[in-house]
């Protein structure tokens, strides 16, 4: 979700210039705006379809291999100062999204210790990771953006 924010910002700021504030700015808040509700939608759809994906790429790592490239690709996109370039990347960046979001579950599933007692539990850990992960990355980068 912050990657989808970051890529938004970038997007109206390297596309459409101009200080916040402006009416160019301003257009490319909304175009902007729009690009992530277009994402957001592609999201909602691929939910339903990331195991195929991940089963057609052969299994979680080589997805993430795929996710990785695919999500570089977008954030290049994003950067290119087209604003069709780079709603085309932030609409793309669905993808990869999904399924950098979804294989640690595959890996837990995939686990040979794993039991169906204890997915509480280890859903539990996992999600937690996963938000301290991003509490140590939005405390720790912020002096860095400044």
């Amino acid at each position: 979700c912050a990657w989808d924010f970051y890529c938004t910002a970038i997007m109206a700021t390297f596309t459409f210039g101009g200080e916040p504030g402006s009416e160019e700015f301003a257009e490319g808040v909304k175009f902007a705006t729009m690009s992530l509700a277009v994402h957001a939608c592609l999201y909602v759809v691929l939910g339903f379809f990331v195991d195929n994906l991940m089963t057609f790429l052969r299994g979680p790592l080589r997805s993430l291999v795929f996710a990785h490239l695919v999500a570089s690709l977008s954030f290049a996109a994003v950067c290119t100062g087209d604003k069709w370039c780079a709603f085309v990347g932030n609409v793309v960046l669905a993808i990869p999204t999904q399924v950098i979001l979804n294989c640690p579950y595959t890996w837990v599933e995939e686990n040979p210790l794993f039991t169906a007692a204890h997915r509480g539990a280890n859903m539990g850990r996992l999600n937690t990771s996963f938000a301290a992960a991003q509490l140590l990355v939005s405390v720790f980068s912020g002096p860095l953006v400044q």
